[in-house]
């Protein structure tokens, strides 16, 4: 059973608590970063899921919890990509002019 407006409150505490963070975590390295990502990930579930429950819904279990621990997994990856078009070539091209 879904509920109009749980996702819309899980995003915004989402987007809170990342703007919230965005400098610190810059400075981090990447496993500091997902560590950071986990508690962000988990604050939306629990909203979510407390909305879920408050409306009449089913324990899911804490299975449900894994997407979570599935986008921590995944947070160098998503990093590493989302940087990608920021780093520098480690070789100069020849093809500019002089």
């Amino acid at each position: 059973m879904r509920c109009f407006g749980e996702h819309a409150l899980a995003y915004t505490l989402i987007s809170y608590g990342a703007i919230t963070l965005h400098r610190r975590m810059t400075w981090f390295p990447i496993g500091a970063q997902a560590l950071h990502v986990l508690p962000l990930l988990l604050v939306a579930q629990i909203a979510s899921l407390a909305v879920r429950m408050w409306v009449g819904g089913n324990w899911p279990g804490f299975v449900y919890f894994a997407e979570s621990l599935v986008g921590t997994a995944l947070w160098p990856v998503i990093s590493w990509l989302l940087l990608a078009p920021q780093r520098r070539p480690t070789e100069r091209d020849d093809t500019r002019p002089l």
